[in-house]
């Protein structure tokens, strides 16, 4: 993505204050209001209903940091684990991906697909020193969460669109796709993979209203930065420090 995408999230919030923040943040029903209103994007029946509620700011950020990686720990992920079983056709060591298996993934598409992109960015401004904190605690003391967030969508956006049958290996107990072209890709655009064509449509398109409203929003801080740098009363910024 563009550099300027990331002149990111401008923020002006102590550090004491953002300790404070990511404390209150840590266990539901007790977020933080920042965290409260992005949760309320998705509506409180869907989120308690698909989402873990514990230790939701490091959830996130650990899976935007795993999922352009070659894997994402399940344990650290903020939706729920998929319900049903992993649904597969064929038999001995000729197997395919049943369509079947893209129904599992159907209610996580809704709730996502039901998202106002501005109000879910807005509330992710909002709260943006916690994501910060907590990106920077997670091992990137330098690092802006904002960038990683834009990588992670660009990676998603990027996922193949693969027609059925899709090939599948069962080396072990897991299943792996059987071409490498698609079991080398990141764990993003795998579960792009598997959940189908259509829900990976819906995802995209949604993706790519929301990160429109990143870079929006992102520009918008940075101009108002130059506004209070201009007048000789800048705040500081924790998230380019």
């Amino acid at each position: 993505h563009d550099p300027q995408d990331s002149q990111a999230i401008v923020v002006t919030l102590d550090e004491a204050a953002l300790a404070r923040k990511l404390d209150a943040a840590a266990n539901y029903p007790e977020l933080a209001g920042e965290v409260a209103q992005a949760v309320s994007a998705f509506g409180r029946q869907a989120f308690a209903a698909l989402f873990q509620p514990v230790d939701l700011v490091q959830r996130i950020v650990a899976t935007v940091d795993s999922l352009p990686r070659e894997t994402a720990p399940q344990r650290m992920m903020p939706p729920k684990p998929v319900r049903a079983v992993f649904a597969v056709s064929g038999s001995g060591e000729e197997f395919v991906l049943d369509a079947k298996n893209f129904a599992r993934y159907e209610p996580y598409v809704k709730a996502l697909a039901a998202v106002d992109p501005k109000a879910l960015v807005a509330a992710y401004v909002h709260a943006y020193p916690l994501f910060q904190r907590a990106y920077r605690d997670l091992g990137y003391p330098k690092g802006h969460f904002n960038d990683r967030l834009l990588a992670m969508i660009d990676d998603m956006l990027a996922a193949p669109e693969v027609e059925a049958p899709i090939k599948l290996l069962r080396p072990k107990v897991l299943y792996e796709f059987a071409g490498p072209d698609l079991e080398t890709r990141s764990a993003g655009q795998k579960a792009m993979v598997r959940m189908g064509p259509a829900n990976a449509a819906q995802v995209k398109a949604k993706l790519r209203e929301i990160r429109k409203e990143i870079i929006a929003a992102s520009e918008a801080r940075r101009q108002e930065l130059v506004r209070v740098q201009c007048s000789g009363h800048a705040g500081r910024d924790p998230v380019h420090e």
